[in-house]
């Protein structure tokens, strides 16, 4: 499944902390994560995170500016098998907040 919400930005540090209890997740009860991808705004940069993770080997890193005209916020995609949609979403939620940058006018 898959989240996009835009309008959103995540907070650095509420993200690297989800993302170290997606390596613990506890399989019987929220599911067997495969992958995870994401395209990413985040809170005091006007360039994208990307993240992607597979099994236990997890990669990220600022990749291009957000365009003029170009809808900030966040997308991300859960692969796996059994996955409890509520536990995923709502932890992801909480390390995000509305996009308090905005790019200069021109």
């Amino acid at each position: 499944f898959s989240l996009v919400k835009d309008g959103l930005e995540v907070d650095p540090l509420k993200f690297n902390r989800w993302v170290r209890l997606l390596a613990t997740l506890d399989r019987e009860t929220n599911g067997m994560l495969y992958r995870c991808k994401a395209v990413l705004a985040q809170a005091g940069s006007t360039r994208k995170l990307i993240f992607h993770a597979v099994a236990d080997v997890v990669e990220q890193q600022e990749l291009g500016e957000w365009r003029e005209g170009e809808t900030r916020g966040c997308k991300i995609v859960f692969i796996g098998k059994n996955l409890k949609r509520e536990w995923f979403e709502e932890g992801f939620m909480k390390t995000t907040r509305p996009i308090r940058l905005q790019f200069p006018d021109p």
